[in-house]
Formats: structure tokens, C-alpha cells, sequence
């Protein structure tokens, strides 16, 4: 009898082999996967990975640190720069949902293409705005 299964292998971008089949197989029997190295967002998803545990916090946590930080330095106005892919977007939707409860939001919101190198363009366009606070989120 299986109880449950544990996946560890942190994926390279490049790599293919990522606790996905897994989960979605041990979904099926209803058998939990414990992600000891996952950190991607999709895996929150219970309705696509119905039993998937993890050690570790998705990247998208990281939003409530930006959020504890605007609160105790008390800036009122921020510009976020994030990837534009699921983790980039779900740390965005996730200090949007924050921010709403403060009664606030970020000034704007730069995407930036996954794998780009220099995100000077997207700094001298936030240099026009209001807002003198940048959260650059890449990994």
C-alpha cells in the first residue's frame, strides 16, 4: 500500500522533468504527492492537483514580504516589474489582492518576457511615473 509519495526534483527551466505526471497520476488514485523542492504556483491549484502537499512556499508568498515592507516603510506607491508567465503573475494577482485591502494598488505594473537579460526599457519607463519604489521579481 502506498500512504504517499515524495518528489524533490527541482526542474531547470530547460528541464522537462517536473513532479507534474506524478501528481496528476497519484491524483487519480488519491495518493498525496509532498513537493520537497517545488515552488511553482500551479501546484496550489487543487483543482488540477487535487492532493499535492509542499515543504517549501510557492514564489507567489513572496508578495506578502513586498506587502509587509510597503506597510512598515509605509509607501503608498509602488511600481511592480514581474515575468510574464505563471509565477510573475500569480505574485502580481497575489499583491493586487493584498493591496485592496489596504485600499491601495500599484501604481503599475511592467511584464517583462521570461529569460530576458536587461529590463533597462521597463526602468526608464517607470521613471516617468509617480512612483519612486521598484519591485523587480525574477528568478
Amino acid at each position: 500500500q502506498v500512504y504517499a509519495i515524495l518528489v524533490s526534483h527541482p526542474p531547470a527551466p530547460t528541464d522537462h522533468l517536473t513532479p507534474t505526471p506524478v501528481s496528476y497520476t497519484a491524483g487519480f488514485y488519491r495518493i498525496p504527492v509532498i513537493g520537497l523542492t517545488t515552488r511553482m504556483s500551479i501546484y496550489s491549484d487543487k483543482s488540477i492537483h487535487l492532493s499535492f502537499l509542499r515543504t517549501v512556499p510557492p514564489y507567489s508568498h513572496q508578495a506578502l514580504v513586498w506587502f509587509e515592507m510597503m506597510r512598515i516603510f509605509g509607501w503608498n506607491h509602488v511600481i511592480l516589474i514581474v515575468s510574464d508567465d505563471h509565477e510573475g503573475r500569480a505574485a502580481q494577482k497575489k499583491l493586487e489582492t493584498l493591496l485592496e485591502e489596504k485600499e491601495s494598488k500599484a501604481e503599475k505594473v511592467l511584464h517583462f518576457e521570461p529569460g530576458t537579460k536587461n529590463v533597462t526599457a521597463l526602468l526608464t519607463e517607470a521613471k516617468g511615473l509617480e512612483a519612486r519604489v521598484i519591485i523587480l521579481s525574477a528568478r
